[in-house]
This record gives C-alpha cells, sequence and structure tokens, in this order.
C-alpha cells in the first residue's frame, strides 16, 4: 500500500509498530518530512486515524466517508468529503 503524498513529491510509508489509535505513523511520517506534528494537517476517515493524529499534535480534518460525524467529533473540523472542506482546514 503505498504511502501519503506531499508537496515535495515524497512519500512517506510506515506500518504502525502500536495499536489503532497510536501517534507514531504520524510522529515518524513528521519527522522523514522535517515538520513538527503541530504545523501539519492530517486527513483521517477513521475514529482511530483522528485519535492518532490529536495524540501525534497535529491538526486533524476528518472525513465522514466511513464514520458518522458524531464519532469523529474529536477532529478539528469535519466534513462529508474534501470538496466540502472548511476553507480554514485546507488553508491550515
Amino acid at each position: 500500500m503505498p504511502g501519503p503524498r506531499f508537496g515535495g513529491g515524497g512519500r512517506v510509508g510506515c506500518g504502525p509498530r502500536q495499536g489503532a489509535g497510536a501517534p507514531d505513523i504520524f510522529l515518524e511520517a513528521c519527522r522523514r518530512i522535517g515538520l513538527p506534528p503541530a504545523t501539519c494537517l492530517v486527513v483521517e476517515d477513521a475514529v482511530s486515524g483522528v485519535t492518532a493524529a490529536k495524540a501525534a499534535g497535529a491538526r486533524c480534518l476528518a472525513l465522514t466517508t466511513t464514520f458518522e460525524a458524531a464519532q469523529l467529533a474529536h477532529a478539528d473540523w469535519i466534513a462529508p468529503d474534501l470538496a466540502h472542506a472548511p476553507a480554514e482546514a485546507l488553508a491550515w
């Protein structure tokens, strides 16, 4: 499975070392691209992914493609899909 793409054309792919909701995959991605988590936006569609992003210290845009908004309420922003993502989240 390919890792996420970043602006510079690079990819970060790393398997989780801990269970779902653990921040290590996002911390490793931030380390590899040389940015602190607090400056990054994670886009997620899973409850455990939102939990992991927030535990890593990143901001999170949750998409309700898999779970209901109420289940993703701990995200910073919630949208039905990227086309309807809040401008504030995309500007982050």
